[in-house]
Order: structure tokens, then C-alpha cells, then sequence
């Protein structure tokens, strides 16, 4: 029976141990980091958790908190689990934003560059049928008001415009990654202007759990959720941390 390890990083904003890496904090280094030092002291997982708890002297409604979704697939079940636990670990009801990259397994077929004009259409069409399937379980948290906007990362621009129209809840903004496209393609440009869409850049690769070391070989990626709190006033950045879970 596989297992499913989970571990947590400290707030990667003020730990001394990754800000004196600060020339290599690209995310896969932080990701792998986080689990090697997991398994080297696990007692300290406990701290991780405790740290990540709202701090009460600042107001709820003073923060601004952002939940970026990383899975392997299109599990339900698996997103609900990453959600909920994301938000019993800070502590908090809501959070501002999430957003979803596409999960791992369609990243090749939803993201950039767009499908080849001979590529399966049948398959193209059944995974931007899953995908709008999650984004319809984001738009029940939405309606309960666990989440106030929504929005996606490396969306290909038709794929994005599918998802869009098809959406009862748009999304409201959408990530580039401005390390494989460094030019946002006009037609996506255009819609987002057009329909009042925040163009965002971020530097998470595609592939985002790449064991480093032969040690973490046999671990594969479930679901990662990466959490940013800000001062909603000042925009400061307060708290960046991972939830990883992985399985054996």
C-alpha cells in the first residue's frame, strides 16, 4: 500500500536557511529543500504547522491571502484535501485568491505552445472537459465564500477562452510564465483586455516536483499548495510557505 507523506516548510520569508540560498530560491530547489529537510528532522514539522497560524495581531481583513494549487490530476478528492487542508493550517475561513495550475498531467495539452493542428482533437477535448469540471467545484467554494476570486496559470489562449466562457464564475486573472513565454501572445492580451483580466507573471515551472537527489526518487507529486499572505494596505509580504503532499 502506498503512502502519502506530507510536509510542510517553514515561512520561507523569514527562515534563515532559505534566505541565505536566496540566489537559488527558484521553486523546485525550495520544493525539494522543504522535503529533504522534512525528512531529515521531521520533529520540526510540528513548528512549521504552529508557525503558519494567522497571526492575531494583525486584523483578518488587514491580509490578503492567495493559494496557488499544484496537482498531478484532475482528483476531486485530492483538491478538496489540498484545500482544506490549506486552510486549517493557516486558520482561516477564506482566502482572496486561488489559483489553479494546470494539473501535471495536461499541462502538455492545455498549456503553451498551443496543440499541434494534427494533435488528437478527442483528447484535447476531453481534458478541457476536466478542466472545466474542477473549475466548476472552485465555483462552489466561491459561491459558499471559501474563496472570493479565482484564477489560472499557462492557460494556451483558446483554451483559456473556453474556459472563460464556459465559466459561471470567470476568472479574474491569469498567470504567465515569464521564464517559457516571455511574450504574451496578442490574442490572449486582447481578451484579457477586453474583459478586464489581470495579466500576472510568476516563475513556478511546469513541472513542478523534480526530484534532486536519489533520495526523494520514489516520491511523486499529489498535490502542492503554495501560500502567500500579504498586508492587504502595504502589500508586504508576511508569509510564504509549501504544503506538499506526495505519495510512495
Amino acid at each position: 500500500m502506498s503512502e502519502s507523506p506530507f510536509f510542510m516548510s517553514p515561512n520561507l520569508i523569514k527562515d534563515k536557511s532559505f534566505r541565505s540560498n536566496r540566489v537559488l530560491r527558484e521553486p523546485a530547489w525550495e520544493l525539494n529543500e522543504v522535503v529533504l529537510s522534512g525528512l531529515r528532522a521531521p520533529e520540526q514539522q510540528s513548528l512549521h504547522r504552529s508557525s503558519a497560524s494567522l497571526d492575531e495581531s494583525k486584523a483578518r481583513n488587514e491580509l490578503n491571502i492567495s493559494l496557488k494549487v499544484f496537482l498531478k490530476d484532475f482528483d476531486l478528492d485530492k483538491t478538496k484535501e489540498a484545500i482544506d487542508t490549506a486552510l486549517s493550517v493557516i486558520g482561516t475561513e477564506y482566502v482572496e485568491e486561488l489559483h489553479l495550475a494546470l494539473p501535471q498531467i495536461a499541462a502538455g495539452i492545455l498549456g503553451f505552445p498551443a496543440p499541434e493542428a494534427d494533435s488528437d482533437h478527442k483528447e484535447l477535448n476531453e481534458v478541457k472537459g476536466q478542466l472545466l469540471e474542477l473549475w466548476r467545484f472552485f465555483e462552489k467554494l466561491v459561491d459558499i465564500k471559501v474563496i472570493k476570486n479565482l484564477g489560472i496559470s499557462d492557460c494556451e489562449t483558446e483554451v483559456f477562452k473556453y474556459l472563460y466562457e464556459g465559466a459561471k464564475i470567470k476568472p479574474t486573472s491569469v498567470q504567465i510564465n515569464q521564464t517559457t513565454c516571455c511574450v504574451v501572445p496578442p490574442e490572449l492580451n486582447s481578451f484579457a483586455n477586453a474583459n478586464k483580466i489581470l495579466l500576472l507573471t510568476h516563475n513556478d515551472p511546469t513541472l513542478i516536483w523534480k526530484p534532486s537527489s536519489e533520495s526523494l526518487k520514489h516520491y511523486n507529486l499529489r498535490w502542492i499548495i503554495k501560500s502567500v499572505i500579504q498586508v492587504e494596505k502595504t502589500a508586504v509580504l508576511k508569509d510564504k510557505r509549501y504544503l506538499i503532499s506526495l505519495t510512495t
